[in-house]
């Protein structure tokens, strides 16, 4: 007890009151912490260590004399989650209170009474300035918003704090939040010299490295000395007790047969007897955590528990549910009002969750740290046994978490590794040194040296990131970069720009910006956040799941999704989110190798008594695992361990071959080897390799590879590893995907809206294009970064290449097998190709769709043309894009000198005339004579004027224009330039709208010829482009690409403004004059228009001529089609069958049915009656049935006939006329049919037959079918909708034709707009179809085959809500008045269904002309009630029908006048 001895009495007497005695954390601690060392307790959880530091330091703040107002802050205590700070700030009121009161038992008191803040990013501003005005004597923060405080003004109730107590430093020691954390510990040891740090760290090694990230260290004499840290690590382990469950005989067949269906596929998936055992499980406890390894997997647990108990005994908690909600929560699982607790890593750490008796992990945890952390939470108590129940999810998992859960046992954490130099938190940390003061660059060194992850910071790598963020950047293209800071290159000073401060707090810390949408209640209550792609996938009135609530979406915007609860609704969707997993330390891999040799080299009955004795697993577990090893040596002949890896070859179900790489060592080591080996082998194969990888091993597929590579191939050596990695990451999804997050740590790219979210689609957009630039500079900072933290981070590379090494040193033997079907362990590893290209691109959704279709650009422009831009650029909008790239407005005019520096930045050399046109505000000589002085601003002579520009233009001028620089300028600004005559041309391009090459070369004093050269040379860049643009102006003209671009996108802004949009009723009333419907036209002429609108289009073939054509030409088309086809202008292909006596046919115009016709309808027919067709087709071309008949060998004509009818509807035979497809249609039902036909056949054999693809010839390019398809579609519709290109079932859909339309909006051809209401902002039309639209006309009722393109209704436009079935199928039409659909006629006119206040007179003489063209035609029921019942059953007697058994029947109207 002599360590109590060193309290004050008040704080002896409330511990002895509160606890039996000290836990040895706490004894060792206070010890150390008395000494004034900077501290480290390494701890179980749940050994009392919090207490153990914040004893000492309440005790000395409770007995000390009570310091001024604005010194009270002594105690600073920085947490990792939030929700752990919130418990430490309510777990902090017993001391303070109890101290107190023990005071005044004893007589010690009064004690003053000590106040606590709580800083985090929830915290409201007025609360945060209540803070600055009376500092707490105990601050309660995250490492953000330590950050923020540093940066703010708020800084200065730091300067006091003498303790620091950092929870949990394991969490982030080995991140890029710590390093982050690491120097604003720096930045804060300057405010307050000698501050103690006391680390609080559980499951952690080596400790040597923690205890350096915490302590950090001095500079003496510019050498490192590390600041002294006492290691205070209690050994006691925690008594744990773990067993793995696995509630199957056969966890690679859940399911057992059933007895009364033996022959039963069975269930594949294990879930369906997991969730009920973990229901049980969490009624046999009082409180439970169920862990899951992540948000999706957590919130379908909760849900599935949920439903079998028929109440909610479980609730999810993870990081995308709102705050409140997880403080309800977890109040209710402490209450004992919750049973269970669905967590992700949200409940990982520290948090005091209450008595919870139980833990179960679904899944193997991602490493040992975590599933001790987790663990932990059950038994939190000192001297507590925390209990587990690990639950694998397939037997490779078991195999795993096998493992893990042992070296859980025996306290064998991984070691962490501190990030080196990590440049992008550098970056944002010294904008947010200077923002607050100005700095000296040694000082400012010296600070970021101190910082452990930062000790051995190369002085050239720190200038380049000052470089960087001062706007010296490796080339022009740069440009649109603003600068941070401004830096002096001649006195070291380094100060702020204008608008630092707010970048720097309004983009605070490392976690990557998602993209999330915020989930909300209508009253603005915060739910939780939601993936962009999910929110993309979904609607208004879809149901999900998140935190075990029901939720129905009401409404979607721009950065929220508004919810109502939704309680009892039926199949909920369970959201998903997307996010990288930390993948298997080598160390971790190498133990699982251990144990595959130590079980298998075990008899069975051994094995499975050592699992379950030893490794605690379960009978049913020890059986599966030894029956997984049993079967891959079985499959293989050998199992992959630390020292032995398996390289399988087969072929896959389509006959590609595939190999797999067996290995346990871990996915830090595969996936350089992955991605190594893929460079290396696209050089030899080509781009189609496919490579995964897992912690389990590597798989590649090599489509249409004869040969496959040799094991030599397979195993790099050590030496050309690294190369082949940095070669083949340039261009890879992952580089995109850091490299935008570098650039958003580094404030490159922050967020343009404080507060609000910036959609992932528009951060990987504005990301690419600054990579495009940055990865031709390989110094420039943020490449340097990412390619660090892919090999460092991401990646084990010198792991890697020790394995390679041992390869090589036999040391790890190789194995090469082949066999006919993957193995177990290959089989998991396998399944990860569909998650891996589902979602491999760092692109969006609707991006990766698009890209279906390989679109050739420069192809899309030789077909479609650049059209005459002159006609489609507005010169308003050019002049106006003149003057804001020119900065000569109010808006982008310079208001401070900095602005003037970047101005001139911008623009190049001005005269302080064109200056002071571009200021507002300022006297602009003073302005640039005090920038001059600075060393900021130099003078240079340009064509005998006097200008002024930036300093940073000095080389670029000197080598460009061979401008003198004047003396004094900084040797940095004098280095060469790569381009400098590339960098001032592009400039005057980028802040020009379009100029004349002779324009340019006046401004910059060179000779035209030069800058025509020049202007070519980026031109084949792609930075600028030449021709017509200016209306009015003649010759040809140069303009930037990006500003052509800008001044496009408002010239056609300005064409869609002009557009109202209308309503959809207008789209039928337009549809129905575009394609002449009743237009009385005749003629081949008139056939051939209508046919090039219905090119493509499936319709069937018995309403094709009755109904489709008769429509647009009247009676009498049939001869004059079949005219056209024996001319060979038209042809017709089959598109499916529809029952024995219809079939979809599509037509099209000779010259177009190469790119238009579409891949055939379902599979192809593989009778050797059906073979034999082809062959004689294939032989004789063009042949009539009688010779096909004799061709095949004669037999049963009617066999012959049915099995040439089956390949024209499969799309393979086609007629020279379309005969024979109207007297197929025209057969009569039933009656049988003679077994031998007579010498002439029937007339659906008539014609001469022939191969479609006959048809064909050069196969059409993607890009040509596309632009095919796009003009077809205008063609057709007039106006082109998602709707329409859906209903058309073309490839690639219209995200695939979507960059056609884009092209050709962009060369005048079309016009996109909002044009009809309801129907997406994506619409395109043809400039004559607008006018049509709005001006559309219908002047009486019109009947259309429901199947007819020119009915909207059912494909571009819904069905309106009907009791009635509505469907667009051959033989039922649709009745459109003025654009609404007024009936629907069923198939065969048996029903009528109206709706719209139509004259009956006038329905009865449409019926008539239906009926007149179909010749049966009787109608039962009009709106379900007897026709001869309704008022039109009058109307259509006197339109030639008669009364029968069953209704009205068309008679014709000669009997009707009798």
């Amino acid at each position: 007890m002599a360590i109590l001895d060193r309290l004050t009495p008040a704080t002896r007497a409330w511990f002895e009151a509160s606890f039996p005695a000290p836990t040895p954390a706490q004894s060792r601690g206070w010890e150390a912490i008395a000494s004034g060392d900077h501290t480290l307790i390494h701890a179980p959880t749940g050994s009392g260590k919090t207490l153990a530091a914040f004893l000492w330091t309440i005790d000395r703040l409770l007995h000390e004399p009570l310091p001024p107002k604005e010194e009270r802050c002594r105690v600073l205590y920085i947490s990792p989650l939030k929700a752990l700070a919130y418990d430490i700030d309510r777990n902090l009121r017993a001391p303070l209170v109890g101290i107190r009161q023990a005071a005044e038992r004893i007589g010690a008191g009064p004690l003053p009474e000590l106040t606590t803040f709580l800083r985090t990013g929830d915290t409201p501003a007025d609360a945060r300035r209540r803070m600055q005005r009376t500092p707490p004597d105990i601050l309660i923060t995250t490492p953000e918003s330590l950050y923020l405080v540093l940066t703010s003004q708020a800084r200065d109730i730091l300067r006091s704090v003498r303790w620091v107590i950092v929870d949990e430093v394991h969490a982030v020691a080995g991140t890029k939040r710590g390093a982050h954390l690491a120097l604003s510990l720096e930045r804060l040891e300057e405010l307050a010299p000698g501050a103690q740090r006391i680390g609080l760290s559980a499951t952690q090694r080596p400790l040597e490295t923690i205890a350096a990230f915490l302590g950090g260290a001095e500079l003496v004499d510019g050498e490192r000395v590390p600041r002294p840290v006492t290691i205070v690590d209690v050994e006691a382990p925690r008594d744990l007790d773990i067993e793995l469950i696995v509630p199957v005989e056969d966890m690679a067949a859940p399911a057992p047969p059933d007895p009364l269906e033996p022959d039963q596929v069975r269930q594949q998936s294990i879930w369906p007897a997991v969730h009920p055992r973990i229901l049980e499980l969490i009624e046999e406890h009082t409180s439970t955590i169920v862990f899951a390894n992540s948000r999706r997997l957590a919130e379908r647990l909760c849900a599935e528990v949920n439903q079998l108990a028929g109440k909610e005994v479980a609730r999810s908690h993870h990081g995308s549910v709102s705050r409140e909600q997880r403080v309800e929560i977890e109040e209710a699982l402490k209450r004992g009002e919750l049973k269970a607790v669905v967590a992700t890593s949200s409940l990982e750490l520290g948090i005091d969750m209450g008595a919870v008796d139980l833990v179960i992990q679904v899944e193997a945890p991602v490493s040992v740290a975590s599933g001790l952390q987790r663990v932990g939470r059950a038994g939190h108590q000192v001297g507590a046994t925390s209990r587990a129940k690990l639950f694998p999810k397939y037997r490779g998992d078991l195999l795993v978490a096998t493992v893990v859960a042992d070296q859980m046992r025996k306290g064998r954490v991984e070691p962490t590794v501190v990030p080196r130099n990590p440049l992008d938190v550098l970056a944002q940390q010294l904008v947010a040194s200077v923002v607050v003061e100005d700095r000296n660059i040694e000082d400012l060194y010296a600070m970021v040296r101190r910082a452990a992850p930062y000790a051995d910071l190369p002085r050239s790598a720190f200038e380049a990131t000052l470089d960087m963020l001062a706007g010296r950047y490796p080339s022009d293209l740069f440009a649109e970069l603003r600068p941070r800071i401004n830096w002096d290159r001649t006195s070291g000073n380094i100060s702020a720009r204008p608008g630092a401060r707010q970048l720097a707090v309004t983009n605070p810390g490392t976690i990557p910006d998602r993209g999330l949408y915020r989930v909300v209640l209508p009253d603005g209550s915060r739910v939780g956040e939601l993936d962009e792609e999910m929110v993309y996938e979904s609607r208004q009135g879809d149901v999900f799941v998140l935190g075990a609530s029901t939720w129905r979406i009401t409404d979607i915007g721009v950065d929220k999704v508004e919810v109502v609860p939704a309680p009892g609704e039926p199949a909920p969707k369970v959201p998903f989110w997307h996010g990288d997993m930390a993948g298997r330390p080598l160390e971790t891999g190498r133990e699982v190798g251990r144990f595959v040799r130590r079980i298998s080299s075990m008899e069975r009955e051994e094995a499975m008594a050592t699992l379950v004795d030893e490794y605690g697993l379960d009978r049913l577990a020890a059986s599966n695992l030894v029956a997984y090893l049993e079967e891959e040596r079985a499959a293989t002949g050998y199992l992959p361990d630390e020292k032995t890896l398996v390289i399988e070859r087969f072929r896959d179900e389509i006959g590609d071959w595939r190999i797999v790489i067996l290995s346990p060592l871990g996915a830090r080591v595969h996936a350089p080897w992955a991605m190594a080996l893929t460079q290396k082998l696209r050089s030899r194969y080509g781009p189609d390799v496919d490579v995964i990888w897992s912690d389990d091993g590597i798989a590649l597929r090599f489509p249409d590879a004869d040969e496959t590579p040799d094991t030599a191939d397979l195993v790099l050596e050590p030496e050309e590893v690294e190369q082949l990695l940095i070669d083949h990451l340039a261009d890879s999804a992952l580089f995109a995907a850091r490299f935008r997050e570098a650039a958003g740590r580094s404030l490159l790219l922050p967020r343009r809206r404080p507060g609000t979210r910036t959609p992932l689609w528009l951060q990987r957009r504005r990301a690419a294009g600054l990579l495009s630039v940055a990865k031709q500079f390989g110094s420039f900072p943020i490449v340097l970064e990412t390619y660090r933290e892919i090999l460092q981070d991401d990646f084990d590379l010198p792991s890697l290449t020790e394995v390679l090494g041992q390869i090589r040193a036999r040391a790890i033997r190789v194995v090469d097998v082949e066999v006919a079907s993957p193995s177990p362990f290959a089989s998991s590893l396998l399944f990860a190709f569909v998650a891996a290209y589902l979602y491999e691109a760092d692109t969006p959704l609707a991006e990766r769709r698009a890209a279906a279709l390989a679109l050739d650009r420069d192809l899309l422009r030789e077909l479609l043309g650049e059209g005459e831009l002159r006609q489609l650029l507005s010169a308003d909008v050019i002049a106006s894009v003149e003057l804001e790239l020119q900065r000569l407005t109010d808006e982008r005019a310079a208001r401070n000198p900095d602005a003037v520096v970047d101005l001139l930045r911008d623009l190049g050399p001005l005269t302080i005339e064109e200056l002071d046109l571009r200021t507002r505000d300022l006297a602009v000589g003073e302005v640039v004579e005090e920038l001059a002085a600075a060393r900021r601003l130099i003078p240079v002579h340009i064509a005998g004027e006097e200008k002024w520009a930036a300093v940073e233009d000095a080389a670029r001028l000197r080598d460009a224009l061979g401008v003198q620089p004047p003396p004094g300028v900084p040797h940095v600004f004098l280095e060469p330039v790569e381009d400098p005559l590339g960098d001032v041309v592009g400039r005057y391009a980028r802040t020009h709208a379009p100029f004349l090459a002779a324009d340019a070369a006046a401004d910059l004093n060179l000779s035209p010829s030069v800058v025509e050269t020049v202007l070519e040379r980026l031109e084949a860049q792609g930075r600028v482009a030449r021709g017509s643009f200016t209306p009015g102006r003649t010759g040809t003209e140069w303009v930037d690409t990006e500003v052509l671009r800008r001044i496009k996108r408002r010239s056609l802004a300005e064409l869609r403004g002009e557009i109202e949009p209308v309503d959809e009723s207008a789209l039928a009333r337009f549809l129905i004059g575009w394609h002449g419907i009743d237009s009385g036209t005749r003629g081949a002429a008139a056939v051939a228009e209508a046919v090039d609108r219905l090119q493509g289009a499936d319709i069937p073939a018995s309403v094709l001529e009755r109904d489709v054509l008769a429509a647009r030409l009247g009676e009498g088309a049939s001869g004059v089609l079949d005219q056209l086809m024996l001319e060979g202008q038209i042809v017709w292909i089959g598109r499916g069958s529809l029952g024995p006596r219809d079939g979809k046919v599509a037509l099209y115009a000779r010259h177009q049915v190469t790119r238009l016709a579409l891949d055939p309808a379902g599979d192809a027919p593989s009778e050797p009656l059906h073979d034999a067709i082809r062959r004689c087709l294939e032989d004789r071309g063009a042949s009539f049935f009688a010779d096909i008949y004799a061709a095949v060998g004669g037999g049963d004509p009617n066999e012959v006939l049915d099995a040439l009818w089956d390949l024209v509807w499969a799309g393979e035979v086609t007629n020279d006329t379309f005969a024979p497809v109207r007297a197929f249609t025209a057969r009569r039902r039933g009656g049988g049919r003679p077994r031998h036909l007579p010498s002439s056949f029937p007339p659906h054999a008539s014609g001469r037959w022939s191969l479609v693809s006959a048809l064909f010839h050069d196969a059409p390019t993607d890009t040509e079918r596309a632009s095919a398809w796009a003009d077809q579609l205008l063609t057709r519709h007039g106006v082109v909708t998602r709707a329409v290109v859906l209903g058309e079932s073309i490839p690639g859909g219209f995200s695939g034709l979507y960059p056609v339309f884009t092209h050709m909006e962009e060369t005048g051809r079309v016009r996109r707009g909002y044009f009809i209401e309801h129907q997406g902002g994506a619409q395109f039309a043809t400039p004559g179809a607008v006018d049509r639209l709005r001006n559309a006309r219908q002047e009486r009722l019109v009947a259309l085959a429901s199947t007819d393109p020119a009915n909207p209704y059912g494909a571009a436009l819904a069905w309106p809500e009907s009791d009635v079935r509505l469907a667009r199928v051959a033989g039922s039409y649709v009745l459109i008045a003025d654009g609404e659909l007024a009936g629907y006629v069923e198939k065969g006119g048996r029903s009528v269904h109206l709706w719209a206040d139509v004259d009956a007179e006038e329905v009865a003489a449409v019926l008539a002309d239906l009926a007149g063209r179909h010749g049966r035609f009787s109608i039962e029921r009009v709106n379900g009630t007897p026709v001869g019942q309704s008022e039109l059953g009058p109307r259509l007697a006197g339109h030639g029908f008669a009364v029968s058994a069953r209704g009205l029947v068309w008679r014709g109207m000669a009997r009707a006048g009798r």
